[in-house]
């Protein structure tokens, strides 16, 4: 494709980001999107880390007001499960979606970790490092790392490094086993999941979820 843009005229590649630009439905539904009000811009937090983490862990908690139990949480381990298949994880995606999660702990930044999902149940504890246009510092995940050792000797550890767009992590933190997922990968877990379980989530809450 890029080859046969090249043999083009000027001319030509004018007239195709023309028609682009005045035909495109996307584009159209992506400039809507971007123009819509959004309280976290509003606030000018949009891209404040410890905000968008403290809404992450809101969403992950099956006993929050939010009324989706531990579906999201469900979604969330299961995708980035799927996200991670060129790790080595001992968990399966499929094997998620079976297990019981309401006997959960989420921890904001516990001992400065974004967010941390301690499951008894099931003796998983997940690390959720969150990054917005921010890249780790040295020796953080490692860090990180060596406080769940520590703390849940027993337990399977999942390491997500979160990023807007799945960028991943160093290759010191990869060998430690933390994996990349993406904020549009979250997106798509929740836009569906907020929808089909609209009538049971508060008016309020599904606002804020929209947002």
């Amino acid at each position: 494709m890029e080859n046969e843009i090249e043999k083009l005229s000027n001319q030509q590649r004018m007239k195709i980001l023309d028609n682009f630009l005045v035909n495109s439905e996307d584009l159209d539904a992506l400039t809507d999107r971007l123009n819509r009000f959004n309280i976290f811009n509003v606030l000018k937090i949009s891209e404040m880390e410890i905000r968008h983490s403290n809404a992450l862990g809101w969403l992950l908690d099956p006993r929050e007001s939010h009324q989706l139990g531990d579906k999201f949480l469900r979604r969330f381990l299961s995708a980035a499960l799927m996200y991670s298949e060129e790790m080595e994880v001992e968990l399966r995606a499929s094997s998620v979606e079976l297990m019981d999660f309401h006997n959960i702990e989420v921890r904001r930044e516990y001992r400065n970790i974004d967010v941390v999902l301690i499951d008894y149940t099931n003796s998983i504890v997940t690390i959720i490092e969150n990054k917005i246009h921010s890249k780790e510092s040295k020796g953080q995940l490692e860090k990180y790392n060596k406080i769940v050792n520590d703390e849940f000797p027993e337990f399977l550890k999942l390491k997500v490094y979160l990023t807007v767009d799945g960028e991943d992590p160093s290759d010191g933190a990869k060998n430690l086993g933390y994996f990349s997922f993406s904020h549009q990968e979250v997106l798509r877990i929740l836009e569906p999941l907020a929808i089909s379980n609209k009538s049971n989530i508060p008016v309020e809450q599904f606002i804020f979820i929209n947002h």
